[in-house]
Parts: C-alpha cells; structure tokens; sequence
C-alpha cells in the first residue's frame, strides 16, 4: 500500500449530546489492487488518529465499487479491523459509510453503510468533511507563506502585504492532485461542469487541478492561462458558458476585475481565499481566520525589504543563514520550578527504563519529587478549591505508576475540602465502562506527568463512550512535557471542547516543552553508524594497521554499547561534567553541582532550544522561514563550553540547526572551531570531542565537503597520532569518504 494512493483526515461533528470523531478516507483510483489493499489503507489511515473514531467515512469513484464490495464481504479481513477498532472486547467504531463521488455530488451506498445509526451524514455534511479536507491539506503542504522578519511580500495586484498563499503545493501526490481537484465539481455542483466551453486560469501553477475536475466531469472545456495580472486586461468577454478560476486571494482584486469584465460571480471560484466573498465568487476552501496557520506573520516589526512576486514565483536573492545564538532571553518561564522541583535526583537516567509504562523515554521526571513539592501542593489545593466542580464523584488516572498517588492525594484534598469522607470512586483507566459511570455526575481526570497527551485523548475517547449524558469534566495536569507549545495547545482544545457551549476545564502546573521526538534519535543513530562501518571495506591494506584500526573500532564500539544512559565520556574515559555557573541554573544549584545529572543538564538544554525555535522575536527566534535556513551560530560552543553543555546542544538541536554546508565562511568557521576540539581532547577545552565526532559521523553536523574532508585528513596527522575512540571515528569517517 503507497502512501501516495491515499488521504485522509479527521473530523468532529457535534451530534447532541456529544462530539464524535470521524476518519474520512480518500482512496485514489490506483489505491486498490486487492482486497487486502482496502483494509491495509483503513489500518494506515488509523495509525494516524488520536483516538479510536466513532465513524469511518470511505470516498472513492465508481472505479473502485467493485473491489471495495469485495473487500468488506471478506469476514476475515473485517474481523481483523474490528479487532483494532475496539478496546478490552469492545468496539469503538459503530459506523462506516461508503460514499460514492460522481461529477453530480455524493451518492451513499447504502448495501454497505451502517444503517440504523444516530446519525447519517447528508450531502451537506459530506461536503463540509471535505472542505475540512482540503484545508488540512493546505496546511499540511504549507501553502501559506509569511514574510520574514525585515520583509513583505509585492504581490501582481501591487498590494504590499505579509501573507502569500502558494496554492500550487497544496497537493504532492495522485491521490492529493485528485481529492482537490475532484472537489471544485463536488463542493460546486450547482456548475453545470460539463457544458463549459473555456476555463481561464490566472496560473499554470494550478493547471492539473482544473484538469482533473474537468476530466472528473467528462468536460471537453478549454484551459486557457490569462498569467494573472500581466493578461487580466487583455480578456475579451467572456461567454455565456465560460467559467474562470483563481488560484488564491487575499483581497479579491482579481475576482472584482473579472467580475467587471463579464464573468459572473457564481462562475468565479478562487480555490484559496482567507475569507468568503459571496458578492464577487465562489470558493473552495477559506483558511480559518482564528487557527495558528493564518497568524504566523511578524506585523509587529517594521518591514523594509520586498519579496517580489511574479506570478506563484519569488524572485528573491537566497540569504545567508541566519544565526542564533542561544542566551538567558531564552529561558522558559517553567524552568526555575521545574529545576527547583526535580534538580536534585527528580530526573530519571537518559533513556532510563519506566517498568511502569514499559519504556524508555528520553527525559522522565519523578512522581516523588512532585507530590513533595511545596509549591505544587499549595497550587494544588487551591485548583481544586476554586475550579473544581461540585459534582465531581470519580477521579480518573491514568495508569503510568505516578498518576495513581496523584489520585490518592486530590481525593484527600477533595475530601477536606467538602468537610467530610466522600464517596468519590478512583479508577484506574482502563477500568472505565458503563457501570463505572452509571451514577457518575462529574469527573476528574488526574495524571502527574503527560507529553503530548495520546493517553488522555483516549481518556477522553472512553468517557465519550461510555457515559450517557455529557458530564463535567476536569483535566487535571501535574507537569506537561510535550515536544511544543503548539502540541500543547492542540492537546487542550482537544479535551476540553464538546457538544455543548460550555468547556470541560483543564488544569495545568507547569509545562516545558522539551522539543521533537526525533532529539531521542540521536540514542540510536549511532550504534546504526557502527553497524554501517562495520560492513565496510577494510580500514587499510597494511596487515598491522588494519589489525591496530580493528581494536580501536572495538574500543569505539564498547563505547557507544556503554552509553545508551548517558553522553558519550571524555577521551579519558570520564564522564561529562558540569562546572558552576551555568546560565540557567540558580546560585542555590552550583552548591550542590555535584548532584546534577547528564539528563537533567540535557533536560534544561532542550527545553531552552526549544524556547528559542518558539520566540516571538524573529531575530532571535530558532526556526526557518521559507526564504532563509537558521543554524546555531558556532559561537553558542564558545559561550557554553563546558564539555556536557556543548554534548547536550549537539544532542538536543534538530539537524537543519547544525547544517552550515549553506554557508562557506561559516562552515570553514566551525571546522576550524572542531580541529581545536580535536586537537585538544586531552584538554578540558576539547573534552567533548567524542560528542563532536559523533556528530560529524552520522550526520547530524554538517560541514561544506572540502571543508569536511580536510578537517578529517589534518584531524589523522594530528603528532602525536590520535588513539582509542577518537581515532575510530576519524578512521570510519575517512573509510566512508574512500569508498
């Protein structure tokens, strides 16, 4: 099964009392081979949920009818979904509806579709659904551009503006390029598409779009190109059968000039507009005013340069990379009770084992040192006095081995509070069903540390479920660790919204994103760069040497095995250390320096990096814009040059924030920077050399290549030689630029 072959999204639909979760599934023509194909692209398409969905809507053409019969009369194989659509024996999923898409709009295929349900979409709802689909693919595919700092963008029209939607990326693949373009004839099928004569397009950016609604439609119309603003004056009047379509609109100059040369407003369609203008044309989909997609622009800083536009083109001269360098701007507000709190043994070992949970995350916190704090218990306490509904009668954990003595604790609280021992129930999650919320008039649900919230969806999936009426609910927080702010964000209006007017609240003690999953990574990419060296040629044609080259890729090898808990040491075979006064940690820390561990040194790191790919301050804000890359500026190692402080920068930063191949004066800068490092690792100012050449090795440093392999080569001559596991990076670096 192809990705490409397939799309598909999410969408709540509220139906009283609740809102329910629906899979929508687009499958290409080419999608399925067999009847396995279906299943395998419904499983896919559920790998990518949150929750287990109430519904799962299926798109397809009459080209596939056949096959999709086929497939849902095989028991097997629907046993087998089932089995995935349910939770301890019980199924999830009640509906399925099959849609058939025609050039004249939907039509539901009723032998299939699950019948006698509360709620079966009209043509209506199977129209908003794939609205929702293709903004989710105008987000996905990045279609809206915001100038960078110091810029705007000239659009054709000669408006300035800090907004440019690029619609012509809104689909990457066949089954993208058809779902937007099968859509103008769907979401628009009062347009009698098949007797058009001429569709005039302002770009041949979205030329295969119009195709394919034209070919959807059995249309023999012409496509004929105006190029926007250059031609729009040379259109002749249009006739009584001509339709025109405009890729995106920010102001809707373009509808209004077509409007003024004849074009009917109910035979203008702009496919991306930030907003409805009935007056002047139709649209396909309208980017939501409100949503963080549409307000990532820098208004609030005095623009200078233009970014002309021709057409869907720039016409701009590439920038260097920006460079950031990392200071005490960028300390997260949570970060002080957070080291306060978990400092001092709080802090799990790197990638330590929860048996609880049954993994090994990469940074984990310690329930003890959360329910001993101070400061969280009196927040605590005064939550749940001021915010906490009367109605409250199950506490809800969530099954972690921490969240449990949270539950113990609130009801405690709970009950002092009332003046009296309640009979509030506390239940583990996985026990929830529709006893257990039979009598249940409001409820709390409690977890002391949560990343990006899969388990509390479910949660909030299974109370869904099971409950009769919608019931207050509390989400109660210890720490939020999530990769964002974004992420968490996203998790809150999750849980708290539903079919009612009113939210579910949602309580939080402190939250420090820790950055993208992908940082763990950099645990497993190196034994993979070990076994990768391994299978190579040998290291030298000389007996002697290619057996000395052998124990030292031995000791490499030893080495790396021994430090999936930690950074990698020091050539000497010590451990990175910390001295006092680093920058983010308090004067009461450096006193007891001693007792700070690698992982909570990695910890306040990545949560500072990713302060700083978040800072509303463009010129001091680590994250690209679509006209220029951001690194951190090498100056970062020089400032924080305790050996772990630079490990953990090197760990923690994504790869684009250390690829200086961009830049020549930048990458000759670092590989000056790294030969000293090299050159003195038996030095505190090159302690971290096996962490820099860890780096280099396996890609996550990037150097200009000439600038790379005489780094390698000067770094081999070294007098005296380099040995122990040093020297097996620089000779399975050297191995790997031979061969």
């Amino acid at each position: 099964m192809k990705v490409d072959n397939l799309f598909y999204f999410n969408f709540q639909k509220k139906i009283s009392p609740h809102t329910i979760d629906l899979l929508c599934v687009y499958l290409s023509d080419s999608c399925l081979k067999d009847t396995t194909d279906f299943f395998s692209a419904i499983t896919l398409a559920l790998t990518e949920c949150d929750t287990i969905p109430d519904a799962i809507v299926v798109y397809y053409t009459q080209s596939l009818s056949d096959s999709i019969n086929n497939a849902w009369n095989d028991s097997n194989q629907k046993d087998i979904l089932f089995t995935r659509l349910s939770r301890n024996k019980h199924i999830y999923t009640k509906f399925f509806y099959f849609i058939q898409m025609n050039s004249n709009g939907f039509e539901m295929n009723t032998a299939l579709s699950t019948k006698n349900s509360f709620f079966v979409p009209s043509n209506k709802d199977l129209s908003e659904f794939y609205r929702k689909g293709i903004l989710e693919l105008a987000e996905k595919n990045d279609v809206l551009h915001n100038a960078p700092s110091g810029h705007k963008f000239k659009h054709p029209s000669g408006k300035i503006l800090n907004l440019f939607i690029q619609t012509k990326e809104i689909a990457c693949n066949e089954a993208e390029i058809q779902f937007v373009g099968r859509g103008l004839c769907l979401i628009h099928p009062q347009i009698s598409w098949s007797t058009i004569d001429s569709v005039y397009i302002d770009s041949m950016g979205i030329y295969s779009l119009v195709r394919e609604a034209l070919d959807f439609s059995n249309s023999k119309a012409t496509i004929k190109n105006f190029h926007s603003y250059e031609g729009i004056e040379k259109l002749s009047r249009p006739a009584e059968l001509d339709m025109a379509i405009i890729s995106a609109s920010t102001s809707g100059s373009m509808a209004s000039i077509l409007c003024d040369k004849g074009f009917k407003n109910e035979r203008i369609i702009t496919l991306i507009d930030i907003e409805k203008r009935k007056d002047l044309c139709l649209d396909l989909v309208t980017l939501n005013k409100d949503s963080d997609f549409l307000h990532k622009s820098n208004s609030s800083y005095n623009y200078e340069t233009e970014i002309e536009l021709v057409g869907e083109q720039f016409t701009y001269k590439a920038k260097p990379p920006k460079q950031i360098t990392i200071s005490y701007k960028h300390r997260p507000k949570a970060l002080k009770d957070i080291l306060d709190t978990f400092a001092i043994d709080g802090v799990n070992d790197i990638n330590g084992r929860l048996d609880a949970i049954n993994k090994t995350p990469l940074i984990s916190l310690k329930a003890e040192n959360l329910l001993a704090c101070d400061n969280f218990n009196k927040w605590l306490k005064t939550e749940l006095k001021w915010s906490l509904s009367s109605s409250v009668n199950l506490i809800v954990y969530k099954n972690d081995g921490a969240s449990h003595h949270l539950a113990e604790k609130v009801k405690l609280i709970i009950d002092e509070i009332r003046g009296n021992s309640s009979d509030i129930l506390i239940l583990e999650s996985s026990q929830l069903n529709e006893v257990a919320l039979k009598d249940c008039n409001g409820v709390l649900v409690v977890t002391a540390f949560c990343g990006d919230g899969g388990e509390l969806r479910q949660i909030s999936r299974d109370l869904r479920e099971f409950e009769g009426d919608v019931i207050p609910r509390h989400f109660l927080v210890g720490v939020g660790i999530p990769q964002s702010n974004s992420a968490w964000k996203k998790l809150r209006l999750f849980l708290i919204k539903n079919a009612t007017d009113r939210d579910y609240n949602f309580s939080v003690w402190n939250v420090l994103p820790l950055g993208p999953d992908i940082n763990s990574a950099a645990w497993d990419a190196l034994p993979e760069y070990l076994a990768e060296v391994q299978t190579k040629p040998k290291l030298s044609d000389d007996p002697q040497e290619e057996e000395e080259a052998n124990e030292i890729m031995d000791q490499l090898e030893d080495v790396i095995i021994s430090s999936f808990n930690r950074l990698l040491p020091r050539t000497n075979g010590k451990n990175l250390e910390l001295t006092s006064g680093f920058v983010f940690f308090d004067k009461k820390l450096d006193d007891e320096i001693s007792k700070i561990k690698q992982s909570v040194v990695l910890m306040t790191i990545s949560s500072v990096l990713q302060a700083a790919r978040e800072y509303t301050e463009q010129d001091l804000c680590l994250s690209p814009s679509n006209y220029q890359s951001v690194v951190l500026s090498p100056e970062n190692f020089l400032r924080f040059n305790d050996d772990i402080l630079q490990a953990c920068i090197l760990r923690a930063s994504l790869p684009s924030e250390l690829d200086y191949r961009s830049n020549a004066d930048l990458s000759m800068l670092m590989s000056e920077f790294l030969y000293k490092i090299f050159s003195r690792h038996e030095h505190p100012f090159g302690y971290a050399s096996l962490e820099f050449a860890a780096a280099l090795a396996t890609g996550k440093l990037q150097l200009r290549k000439e600038h790379y392999v005489d780094l390698i080569q000067k770094t081999l001559n070294i007098e005296p030689p380099i040995k122990g596991e040093l020297a097996g990076f620089m000779l399975a670096i050297n191995s790997k630029l031979i061969n």
